[in-house]
Parts: structure tokens; sequence; C-alpha cells
């Protein structure tokens, strides 16, 4: 994993992923991606068919359009989202902080994390969550978090630090993702990274 601290030039390789982390001050960050030449870069990765992961601030950046009518987070009341999830977040001064455990309907795995966000967004009918919540602050909800592109190329989720609950992991689990690892990365390359070579 690394950070981007400016665009990648036209015709460096693609990422294999690209994450959209946390923010604590979305509208200007996406003011700044737009402005940097970043959102460009990934409208091309989502051209090329790069996974796109949004998480938190990230994930509200993925939508069509952010208000602020409140002007919670700044000045400007509205902004044009990536338009890559057909969703709308409205920012309000009511902060939530929650410890939640989720289910993902897709792979049937239970994952923990805490949201920390000022916005709530709203998907479109047709977009798929990405987590069904089923316990907050240590009590029993349930309620749908994140959204998903209808390939599935696209997706965010405002719970952060998500990790697979330590009871389900298991032998077979591990050696499954040190498989999907071996069978999609290029380690020679990595390791040529990682020493400097490359």
């Amino acid at each position: 994993m690394r950070y981007l601290a400016k665009p990648p030039e036209p015709g460096e390789p693609l990422l294999d992923l690209l994450i959209l982390p946390g923010s604590k001050n979305t509208m200007a960050d996406l003011a700044y991606l737009q402005s940097s030449g970043f959102a460009q870069y990934i409208h091309w990765c989502h051209a090329a068919h790069v996974p796109i992961v949004g998480i938190c601030g990230g994930y509200q950046m993925l939508g069509k359009r952010l208000f602020d009518p409140q002007e919670v987070e700044s000045t400007t009341s509205t902004a044009e989202g990536l338009g890559l999830l057909d969703q709308v977040t409205t920012f309000a001064a009511e902060k939530k902080t929650v410890q939640v455990r989720a289910l993902s309907p897709d792979f049937c795995q239970e994952v923990a994390g805490y949201e920390i966000h000022m916005g709530r967004t709203q998907n479109a009918s047709h977009v798929r969550p990405m987590f069904h919540v089923i316990e907050e602050g240590g009590m029993p909800v349930s309620r749908l978090d994140g959204g998903r592109s209808e390939n599935g190329l696209v997706w965010g989720t405002y719970i952060r630090q998500a990790a697979t609950l330590a009871q389900r992991i298991n032998d077979d689990s591990l050696d499954f993702l040190a498989g999907m690892v071996r069978e999609h990365l290029d380690l020679p390359l990595l390791q040529d990274l990682l020493d400097g070579a490359v």
C-alpha cells in the first residue's frame, strides 16, 4: 500500500485498488481532489475497471452530490461528488460516534469497527448496501450501511477499521487469503519495490 501525493502521470501502471480514506473535512478534501487532478485520475481508474473503495468521508465523496445547508463543514452549501455511486450526503450538526458490528450480505462475514461522521448518506433504491449493521454501541439494531456499484467495482462504507472478528478467522480462511494474495499480486515486483530496485 502507498499514499499518492500527486496524481500519477498518464501511462503509469494502474493500481490494483484505489482507496479514498476518511477525512476531517470532506467538502474541502473533495474540492482538492477536483482541483488537483486526482478526481480525473479516479475517473480514469474507474474507466479501467480498477476497484475503488471509499471509507467514511471517502464514501461520501463517491456520491453524486453533497449538501451542507447548516455550514457544518464549510461555507459551501452544495458540492458535486465524484458521481461513482448513486447517492447524496447531507451534513448535520450531530456527529455520529459509535462502535458497530455488521454482516456482509455477500460474504456472510461479521465485521467490527466504528463510525465517526457528521453526514447522513441516502442511497438510491437500486444501490446495494455493503453491510447490515446488527449492533450499535452494544445494543441490537437493524440498519443498512454503505453502498456498491452494480458491477461491484466501486463501494463505500461508514465503518472504519472493519475487521473480521477473531473468532471467525480460522486456518482455512487464512490459507484462502494467502492464496488470493499469491494469485493476484506480482510478488517479485512487490519485493523489488520494497528493496528499492524499481
